[in-house]
């Protein structure tokens, strides 16, 4: 009950339009992201990791946990059904998330821009090469 009353006077705060709001603005998003990636389902060490749909293949998700990433498919966070890109890259600004894909984002508000890590198309769902791709991305 405390943490729910401390919410909303940060949603009032962040009405009130000032500097004071702001900071109560972000405040309020930090608490989002955090709550929405324990929703999700992702660790609380390491950057979390969107395994787009266009990579997901039986097991890639759970075989890159095994190698130490905090990564979650698509499928896992949403459920069944298709979830569309845009929908996707605002889940993953909200929470501090990276997507990990092979699109392209050719179509109008497709895509990931500086979210996305971008991987080969001929990779697949092949473990060490997305690993390879997850190490480099990660390390910058």
């Amino acid at each position: 009950m405390e943490k729910a009353a401390s919410e909303l006077a940060l949603l009032r705060a962040a009405r009130s339009g000032n500097a004071a709001a702001d900071e109560a603005r972000k405040a309020f998003l930090a608490g989002l992201g955090n709550r929405l990636r324990q929703q999700a389902g992702f660790a609380e060490k390491g950057a979390p990791i969107i395994l787009d749909e266009n990579i997901t293949g039986k097991g890639v998700a759970e075989a890159l946990r095994a190698e130490g990433y905090n990564v979650r498919s698509v499928r896992e966070i949403f459920g069944k059904g298709e979830i569309t890109d845009p929908v996707i890259r605002e889940f993953a600004e909200v929470t501090g998330a990276r997507v990990l894909t092979s699109d392209r984002g050719r179509q109008l508000g497709e895509g990931f821009g500086k979210l996305a890590i971008q991987v080969d198309a001929r990779v697949g769902t092949d473990v060490k090469g997305l690993t390879r791709y997850l190490g480099e991305a990660l390390k910058k």
